[in-house]
């Protein structure tokens, strides 16, 4: 498992970006056991078995799957 390949560059600043973080996702050992569960930022390739990636992506910023672009406090 590759865990720090990015993806293709087709992704875009006005793309949506509810669909970035998703997970968790399951993975095996050799046998077919369950291993580890892991998410990933579809934005950027990143993958972590942090449960932190929930609340964003650590790497390009992209939020977490069911969350609105922009926010931050307006004055």
């Amino acid at each position: 498992m590759s865990t720090d390949s990015p993806l293709s560059q087709e992704a875009t600043e006005n793309e949506h970006r509810q669909e970035n973080v998703t997970g968790p996702h399951p993975a095996y050992d050799d046998h077919g056991r369950l291993d580890y569960r892991y998410w990933r930022c579809e934005r950027c390739g990143f993958e972590s078995v942090d449960p932190r990636l929930r609340d964003g992506c650590f790497r390009c910023g992209a939020a977490p799957s069911g969350e609105d672009e922009g926010g931050g406090d307006a004055d």
